[in-house]
């Protein structure tokens, strides 16, 4: 992200922030991350219906202008993580499924999610 000098946006529903928390205490992508969301079971601020993690990166890529968006979402009745990247309007989604607890669950969605993002922009090179 920084060699191509692209910006990075987060959306999150049900981490209580754990993916921008990652996000912003790391050296080389704080210097990238325009800011993060934070978004209800209907997608506010973002938009309105139960959006999809691959919604919510696009949502929030398009409301920033930000390059790149990354999107994580805690569903409590897998117990999983539905997480997805969009770069520049390619997008990319995943899901993963754990038994665990919900602390465990939050810090696995922001892991997961920046693995994702990292296995697309190897990809672009």
């Amino acid at each position: 992200l920084e060699r191509r000098g692209w910006g990075l946006v987060s959306a999150e529903r049900g981490t209580a922030g754990a993916l921008a928390a990652e996000i912003s205490t790391d050296p080389v992508l704080a210097g990238c991350f325009r800011g993060g969301f934070m978004v209800d079971d209907a997608g506010s601020p973002l938009g309105t219906g139960d959006m999809r993690p691959a919604e919510l990166a696009a949502a929030a890529r398009k409301q920033t202008g930000a390059e790149v968006a990354i999107a994580t979402a805690l569903v409590l009745d897998g117990p999983a993580v539905d997480f997805a990247i969009d770069v520049r309007d390619v997008q990319r989604s995943e899901i993963t499924r754990w038994n665990r607890g919900i602390p465990e669950l939050r810090r696995r969605s922001a892991v997961e999610s920046l693995a994702l993002l990292l296995r697309v922009l190897r990809e672009m090179d």
